[in-house]
């Protein structure tokens, strides 16, 4: 009988981002292993949720708990160090330092106490922690100190995409409208560049954050750039293929992120990319990409640099960062690491 692999997850929804990605990409590509998710919704569990988890047929299971800072994550924790099920760890990047700030003091509070008192003990008994980059893995290590990390990149398929398109002078963005994403950068820098070249911004995403938008929208019409930075909304499949195709570049200033599942589908499409240093994606610029730290002065330069591309230039780099990505994250050897991170 194979091992059957619990996921226990937020809000598995597309609309909330690469954690669900990252749970589709393991569910559809691991097959050595039997796969349910658990979608937590509310931060409860329903009473058939837990029988299914704890009182399943299966002798041979582990929960995989993705995700750090909701407390029906240490509930599940707990019972599986009750009925002596193991289980592993996800932190999706909730525990970079920038996490801890982002909504003000009495988030930082509430996450300080949740951690110091309770998830460091619990959560330390799990028998593996994935990170899925270098950086991330760094800072884990300050958190679960004698724990096995595995370092385990995204899959993702880097299918020969040969559709040859018209491309056309937007930057973009495609992500959640949420105050970590750093638009409001992507927002000031546009607007100090004095040559823009008939060059315009588009967002697309679900918004998560209705002030944080309302935010932007009233920083865009302060500088009187509706013209030129639109909000659209979210895209999938051939749509979303088809303009990362035909795009100038991908911008993202995420704050917090690990690699980004947006940043490898710009990358099939040989979109080059201008992404933060948080990424963990610091080979970028030598690969047809650019990275810098999320400020409005080096997003400013860097938008600046792309801007003066010829247009074969642009295909060039395209390219570069589409080969970058094949070699480096490589499909099979994500499946095998994977198919590690679960033997018992």
């Amino acid at each position: 009988m194979k091992t059957k692999i619990f996921h226990i997850v937020e809000n598995f929804d597309n609309k909330y981002g690469g954690v669900n990605v990252v749970v589709k990409s393991i569910v559809n590509n691991i097959n050595l292993y039997k796969h349910e998710v658990i979608n937590v919704k509310n931060k409860l569990l329903t009473i058939s949720q837990i029988k299914k988890i704890f009182c399943s047929k299966n002798k041979k299971k582990i929960i995989h708990i993705h995700g750090i800072f909701n407390p029906t994550f240490l509930f599940v924790a707990l019972l599986s160090i009750f009925f002596n099920i193991k289980f592993t760890v996800s932190s999706h990047g909730n525990l970079k330092e920038i996490t801890w700030k982002q909504k003000g003091l009495v988030s930082y509070l509430f996450k300080y106490t949740y951690w110091n008192f309770f998830a460091k003990y619990i959560l330390k008994k799990a028998f593996k922690v994935h990170a899925v980059e270098k950086i991330e893995f760094n800072n884990l290590k300050t958190y679960f100190k004698k724990n096995k990390i595995s370092t385990i990149y995204h899959m993702y398929n880097f299918d020969n995409n040969k559709t040859k398109y018209k491309i056309n002078k937007n930057l973009i963005f495609i992500g959640r409208i949420a105050a970590l994403k750093g638009i409001e950068i992507l927002i000031d820098c546009f607007s100090k560049i004095k040559k823009l070249k008939n060059f315009n911004l588009v967002i697309y995403g679900p918004v998560v954050d209705i002030d944080y938008f309302n935010n932007l929208r009233n920083q865009i019409d302060k500088k009187k750039l509706n013209n030129r930075i639109l909000f659209k909304k979210p895209i999938s499949g051939k749509q979303k293929n088809n303009i990362l195709g035909a795009s100038w570049a991908f911008v993202n200033a995420s704050k917090s992120e690990v690699l980004g599942f947006t940043n490898f589908e710009a990358a099939r499409s040989s979109l080059p990319i201008i992404a933060s240093t948080n990424f963990g994606l610091g080979e970028l610029k030598n690969n047809g990409g650019i990275t810098v730290n999320p400020t409005v002065l080096n997003f400013k330069r860097a938008i600046e640099e792309t801007l003066k591309w010829s247009l074969k230039r642009r295909i060039k780099n395209g390219k570069k960062i589409n080969n970058f990505f094949k070699k480096k994250f490589s499909m099979e050897s994500a499946v095998k690491k994977w198919n590690r991170f679960y033997e018992i």
